[in-house]
């Protein structure tokens, strides 16, 4: 996409003259913010669309096929500028071994910002070498008190879920966590005590 593709035979950008929630629609559509997010050099008019986005989708695998100038998954975050959004995705891949570390910022900014769907995938590289991962993570999950629907997915041996003691998925109604190892994770208080409002439980 240039400035200048939304333009008809008389050289006029008519693509940047639609309203900015028709333009937030399209740049959504894209299912890559961090693509998204490169609009901004198109003109003044694009720069802060996408920060206002009211889906974010965030991956490491996108990172080889987009360009540098494109901002980090926590580039993303910290530039994101709406008090709210609908949904947070997540697939981190690439070196997954510091995962826990790098998504910290992530998962606090859904805990603040977040008022309905998080998906968060930790999916396996073929690459790694495992000798180097042997010792087991926690991966500690935020509570988001307005979130309605959580799907987590860790396709990682050594990675454990848990959930804090303390605060509750108010809005929560389907809560949903795929790993290898459950003991981190104290199933029967969260539900019991955190999740008043819910509806489907999967535990896989």
């Amino acid at each position: 996409m240039d400035a200048g593709g939304g333009g008809g035979a008389d050289g006029v950008d008519r693509i940047s003259a639609l309203p900015d929630e028709l333009l937030a629609v399209i740049l959504t559509h894209l299912r890559c913010t961090q693509a998204a997010a490169r609009t901004s050099v198109l003109s003044r008019r694009w720069r802060r669309i996408w920060t206002h986005l009211r889906e974010i989708y965030l991956s490491d695998r996108s990172r080889p096929r987009v360009p540098t100038a494109a901002p980090s998954i926590l580039g993303v975050v910290d530039a994101y500028a709406a008090p709210e959004l609908d949904r947070l995705d997540i697939e981190v891949v690439n070196e997954w071994h510091v995962a826990v570390a790098r998504l910290a910022p992530c998962l606090r900014f859904s805990s603040e910002r977040l008022a309905g769907e998080l998906r968060l995938a930790i999916g396996h590289d073929e690459r790694q070498d495992w000798s180097m991962v042997q010792r087991e993570q926690e991966l500690q999950l935020p509570v988001c008190e307005k979130a309605t629907v959580i799907h987590i997915r860790l396709s990682q041996l050594n990675l454990q879920p848990s959930i804090p003691a303390t605060g509750k998925f108010e809005a929560l109604r389907a809560l949903s966590i795929a790993c290898f190892d459950f003991t981190k994770l104290d199933v029967e208080r969260v539900v019991s005590l955190q999740c008043p409002r819910l509806q489907k439980l999967a535990l896989v």
